[in-house]
């Protein structure tokens, strides 16, 4: 049988595998660059929270849902796996809403920097806290995608300045806020 050819996605390339010891200076900017590249093909700024669908979609990632009531045995919160040489993300129904999107986003960082076959995704991976450099990657993809700069000063400039209230606007969880923003104020981006 033939080999089914491998369809690259349509933005923000999957780069060579690479594995990053630490996060250097220059691998942050490449995250964050990766990001930026998927947002300025599929975000419409006006869009708040981010719909992680459009990303996935254009980075021609298929979302499959597992697990909850149809399937409980479904033991994972979500994995990247590559069906017949495309990518798949799978996700579990019983994630609330913010976990759920922050899991995509990740999982969808995992496939767009090239990372080689990721473990199944546990609730440590999307930390940046994490001890692995692979997932520190996949989160700050995650949140370099699901809070853009833009959209933030934005959410501030109209009333959001808690951590909450920009929680509950972008639909992520507040540890995500906050690394987000410290990360952008390290950086003198903020």
């Amino acid at each position: 049988m033939p080999a089914i050819p491998k369809s690259p996605p349509r933005a923000a390339p999957a780069r060579a595998p690479h594995d990053p010891g630490d996060l250097t200076e220059g691998r942050l900017v490449e995250i964050e660059a990766a990001a930026a590249a998927l947002l300025g093909e599929f975000w419409k700024e006006a869009d708040v929270p981010l719909r992680v669908s459009v990303f996935t979609e254009g980075a021609g990632v298929t979302v499959r849902e597992r697990g909850g009531p149809q399937e409980p045995l479904y033991p994972h919160q979500g994995r990247l796996l590559r069906l017949d040489g495309a990518p798949v993300i799978e996700v579990c129904r019983a994630l609330d809403r913010r976990t759920r999107r922050l899991l995509l986003a990740h999982a969808l960082g995992h496939h767009v920097l090239g990372h080689e076959r990721v473990p199944p995704e546990m609730p440590a991976h999307l930390e940046m806290t994490c001890r692995s450099p692979v997932e520190r990657e996949a989160t700050r993809f995650a949140l370099a995608l699901l809070l853009p700069r833009a959209a933030l000063l934005r959410g501030m400039e109209e009333g959001w300045v808690s951590v909450k209230r920009l929680s509950e606007g972008f639909a992520l969880p507040e540890a995500c806020v906050r690394d987000r923003l410290m990360q952008l104020e390290r950086h003198n981006r903020l």
